[in-house]
């Protein structure tokens, strides 16, 4: 699928069809999915990190992630063209999800 065809589907069917791609075989698509979304979000650029693939969840869940380099309080939408947009903060862990 193409980042044309994914954009002209309806939202519904766009959110299925983007969970059925496989985020470890870094397809093309999620390169296109980060760059609108910076495009239409640039506030979220360096120093904070965009990604998109599997952004866990309960089972796999292909999304955009927000990694915010500070714990600074930043907005971050929870859906972009229909998916499913994850904020996370830095932690002794990992990376934590927050809202």
């Amino acid at each position: 699928m193409t980042w044309e065809e994914l954009s002209a589907l309806p939202v519904v069917e766009r959110r299925r069809a983007f969970q059925q791609i496989n985020p470890y075989e870094d397809p093309p698509i999620f390169a296109e999915v980060r760059r609108a979304f910076l495009e239409k979000h640039p506030e979220f650029g360096p120093p904070h990190e965009i990604f998109v693939g599997d952004v866990g969840g309960l089972g796999s869940l292909n999304g955009i992630g927000v990694r915010l380099a500070s714990p600074v309080k930043v907005r971050v939408p929870t859906q972009f063209m229909g998916l499913h947009v994850s904020k996370l903060v830095k932690s002794e862990d990992g990376w934590k999800r927050v809202r």
